[in-house]
């Protein structure tokens, strides 16, 4: 929601520098102007709201790419394997398994630490759990 208001933000004060531009010029230069301002103003707000969700998408990845190699580094291939073993075991008591790669790691993340409490796992288990899911998880 704050990138759409920065974006209105940005784009009013484009909208006040043309409205000092037009008390400068002619009567019918503002009307001409001001017809391609509207025809144009669409294109500018989706240009700028394009370039900002890319950037967005990009930085997240980038971001979810370094805690996936964060666990690697903590965790073995076994510890990660173990965890797999805990979300199968502890998981289905309760629901149905859901893929790692059916969510996002930010959204892991919000839901492993009430799963984990519910599933009653110890600190050492949930953290295996926890690098199962994360390095497993779609990434952005």
């Amino acid at each position: 929601m704050f990138h759409v208001v920065k974006i209105v933000k940005q784009n009013v004060e484009r909208v006040e520098a043309i409205c000092l531009f037009l008390s400068l010029i002619s009567t019918d230069m503002k009307k001409r102007f001001t017809i391609i301002s509207l025809a144009l103003l669409p294109l500018l707000i989706s240009q700028c709201a394009t370039k900002k969700a890319a950037s967005d998408d990009g930085v997240a990845a980038g971001v979810e790419s370094a805690k996936v190699a964060e666990i690697k580094k903590q965790y073995s291939e076994a510890q990660i394997q173990e965890g797999m073993t805990i979300w199968q075991n502890s998981c289905v008591k309760c629901h149905k398994l859901f893929e790692p790669e059916s969510r996002t790691i930010a959204k892991w993340e919000t839901i492993l630490p009430n799963m984990s409490m519910r599933a009653k796992l110890n600190q050492d288990q949930s953290a295996k759990f926890r690098a199962y899911i994360l390095t497993h998880a779609k990434l952005g």
